[in-house]
């Protein structure tokens, strides 16, 4: 059996300089997700490749797997609010870090998703052919974006010299592409917003129904509505934040796709 205190080899070999109890500490109620929908495509799409069209199928079930989770987030969001809306009538007389931790459930569930819309976008764009979609297969717009956005896009987001790595007359660009690359912890900070927002949602919100079910044994019942703001408005911009994040780097995953397909002479 694998000791808790290191990394499992097979499935973050290229996150060993971030600490596994770190890691494991902020992602505990969605560690088996991040790693099956997330870490794992990510290293197999960093490990070297036979070919372009090898590339291209990894980086495509990572599309798919992307859109399987995305589904998920949408339906716990849904019965997320149901539930956060149905519990607020109880509210009254019920201590501050009830509400507050409520707000934070509805604040993360927006942004879940929020973002995951932003990475639906970002799929999309790789595929820009309306008569085409990820599920049926790579469109021919699609096959180039997918190999092109690969490596840079997928695994590390500092890399924007299109026209210098897949200019035409360069040597070896095709083989360099197909080289090990390492992953940038920052893109597997974004790639796991939306399911990072909703797990924490719903602990946010189990939490609220705990302490409210232990109102009564509580000695002190504080019901400070400025603690509720500040904690609210706190995981708030928290959201804004995450927000921000997803959207730069979408702003920027579209002006990588115009300028590659303006240079390849495929739909913008």
């Amino acid at each position: 059996m694998q000791p808790l205190g290191k990394p499992r080899p097979a499935t973050m070999p290229q996150l060993r300089n971030l600490p596994y109890y770190a890691l494991y500490l902020f992602t505990w109620p969605y560690y088996g997700t991040l790693v099956r929908y997330t870490i794992e495509p990510l290293e197999r799409i960093s490990a070297p490749q036979k070919d372009l069209l090898e590339l291209s199928e990894r980086v495509r079930d990572f599309a798919l797997g992307k859109g399987e989770e995305l589904k998920y987030i949408s339906f716990a969001a849904t019965i997320n609010t149901a539930l956060t809306v149905a519990t607020w009538p109880r509210l009254d007389g019920s201590p501050w870090a009830v509400s507050a931790l409520l707000y934070t459930s509805l604040f993360f569930t927006i942004g879940a998703l929020v973002t995951g819309s932003q990475h639906l976008m970002f799929f999309h764009k790789m595929c820009p052919s309306n008569n085409h979609s990820m599920a049926d297969g790579p469109c021919d717009a699609g096959m180039h974006n997918m190999f092109q956005v690969a490596r840079a896009q997928f695994l590390d987001a500092r890399s924007r010299s299109w026209t210098v790595i897949f200019r035409p007359e360069v040597g070896g660009a095709t083989d360099s592409l197909l080289l090990h690359r390492s992953i940038n912890p920052s893109m597997v900070l974004t790639w796991q917003c939306p399911i990072a927002l909703m797990a924490w949602s719903w602990v946010s919100y189990s939490v609220s129904i705990v302490v409210l079910i232990a109102k009564p044994f509580m000695v002190a019942n504080d019901t400070d509505e400025r603690k509720t703001a500040i904690f609210g408005l706190t995981a708030g911009a928290m959201m804004f934040i995450a927000f921000l994040w997803s959207s730069w780097f979408t702003f920027q995953t579209a002006r990588s796709f115009k300028n590659v397909n303006t240079y390849r002479g495929l739909p913008k």
